[in-house]
Parts: C-alpha cells; structure tokens; sequence
C-alpha cells in the first residue's frame, strides 16, 4: 500500500526498504546531501584472485608486494559506472572482467604496466564498457 507525504519528512538512523524508490516526477531536483562515495584496496599477493566489488564506485590496486589479478563481476543497470585506478605497480597487475564489450560481452582481461595508470567503466547492454585510458592500458 502506497502512502503519500505532503510535508517534508525526517528520518533519523537507517532506513531499510523492499522495492523500488522513486525520487521526484521527472522534473524535480534530487539532492544527496553527504553523499559519501566509497572506495576499496586491493594488492598483491594477498588479494590475488578475489573480486572486486562491482558496486563500490573506485577500486584502488596495487602489485608492488607481488602479482595481482581480480575479477569485475557484472554490473546491474545501464549507467553504473567502475572507476580503476593503479596506486602501485611492479609485478603484473591484471583484471579478468566477466562480461566485457572488446569481447561481444564474453569474458575479456584489462592489463595494466605502470602506476597511475586508470581505467572507467560504464556497464550498459549487459557489458563494461571502457571510457577513455591511457594508451598503455591493453584489453584483451
């Protein structure tokens, strides 16, 4: 059952909902105050082979204590975006990316050689897309 605010409401602590949230009619602002976007580390050899999280928006890496290889599992809305960025580098640093648009949406490999090396991704048509890097990044 749907139950509509005419006045401005104020929740205090965590709200949790089941189903869709629809914020606005199409021509209304809709500010986050606070937003806080999130980041994760992962580096080698500790981390190699674990996932990285396809709804935390930067995922920071690192091979400079030995070789890192992860996976970017699927997305799940057009529009969700993965930003990589290489924070260290010195043994091989790769990302086995499950559905990748260089592949027809097949499994596809980002290869990274240096820090400060970056990739952004933008998940759309069931597939990661790439969104401007450096020429020394490879896909495969």
């Amino acid at each position: 059952m749907a139950t509509t605010y005419g006045a401005e409401a104020t929740i205090t602590g965590s709200l949790e909902v089941d189903g869709d949230i629809i914020l606005g009619t199409g021509d209304d602002k809709v500010i986050f105050k606070g937003l806080t976007y999130d980041t994760e580390s992962k580096s080698g050899p500790g981390d190699d082979g674990s996932n990285l999280n396809a709804f935390t928006p930067l995922s920071l890496l690192s091979s400079t204590g030995g070789i890192l290889g992860v996976t970017l599992p699927d997305g799940t809305v057009d529009g969700q975006s993965k930003r990589i960025l290489i924070t260290g580098y010195s043994s091989a640093l790769t990302i086995t990316v499950t559905s990748a648009s260089w592949k027809s949406g097949n499994e596809g490999t980002i290869t990274f050689s240096a820090a400060a090396e970056f990739v952004n991704l933008v998940w759309a048509n069931s597939s990661w897309w790439p969104m401007g890097s450096p020429a020394s990044v490879s896909y495969s």
